[in-house]
């Protein structure tokens, strides 16, 4: 059961990757909602391409000296059936992270059934069948975007709400003095608008008559801005 999970992790990362690539080449991917024959949708622009992705394997094939990346290419992984020329327009191979080959259907073809692609896949480690393919992720006639505008994923960060700002770039806010903070606290304020209760003050009067934001009169008066007080009436 452990190599399921872990195979289907591994699956999952390769489809992550390339669809980051993609969108680094320019270029649009979408998932399929209902399991398929292919793994992406990319729109190279103005033509949508079925996108198959495979991680290859590292071994010796049959008759080589040296070390290639494997991968099947029939109905399922016990079957010998080929899968016709018709199942995806794109073979995404992933060997490691750096060296992804982007195959069209139109290189895969097999020599004496025309009808169907080869069964497997045979990239050599300094093979050329392949190299033109190497991470060629342009398809279409779609235009890349400018570095500045492609997401990092090394530098990703979480930049909102928790985010702690100081100096300058802190948002000012309105400090109360206690004779508000008093007159708040004593107003039948409803904090969200779920509040139906008859007789209560939306939020949004109350911050607006006093000038503050409304989230801020809301944490007030949840005891989590204590700072927002001053400490001696008209401090």
């Amino acid at each position: 059961m452990q190599l399921i999970v872990d195979s289907h992790r591994a699956g999952a990362s390769a489809e992550i990757l390339v669809a980051y690539r993609f969108i680094e080449a320019g270029r649009i991917p979408s998932w399929p909602l209902v399991p398929c024959r292919y793994d992406l949708v990319v729109d190279g622009g103005g033509t949508l391409h079925r996108i198959q992705i495979k991680r290859a394997s590292k071994g010796i094939a049959k008759g080589a000296a040296a070390y290639t990346w494997q991968c099947r290419l029939t109905t399922d992984h016990h079957s010998k059936t080929p899968l016709a020329v018709t199942a995806f327009d794109y073979l995404v191979l992933v060997t490691d992270p750096n060296r992804i080959y982007v195959i069209p259907t139109g290189g895969l073809h097999c020599a004496h059934d025309p009808a169907h692609l080869i069964k497997r896949v045979v990239i050599a480690e300094n093979g050329e069948r392949f190299a033109p393919y190497l991470n060629q992720f342009g398809i279409g006639p779609g235009t890349a975007p400018e570095p500045s505008q492609i997401l990092d994923p090394t530098k990703l960060q979480r930049s909102f709400w928790h985010v702690k700002k100081s100096g300058a770039e802190r948002k000012h806010h309105r400090r109360l003095s206690l004779s508000e903070v008093e007159a708040i606290q004593q107003l039948p304020i409803a904090l969200y608008k779920r509040d139906q209760a008859p007789g209560l003050i939306p939020i949004e009067q109350v911050a607006q008559q006093f000038g503050v934001h409304v989230a801020t009169l809301r944490n007030l008066l949840r005891g989590k801005r204590n700072d927002l007080k001053h400490a001696e009436e008209g401090a």
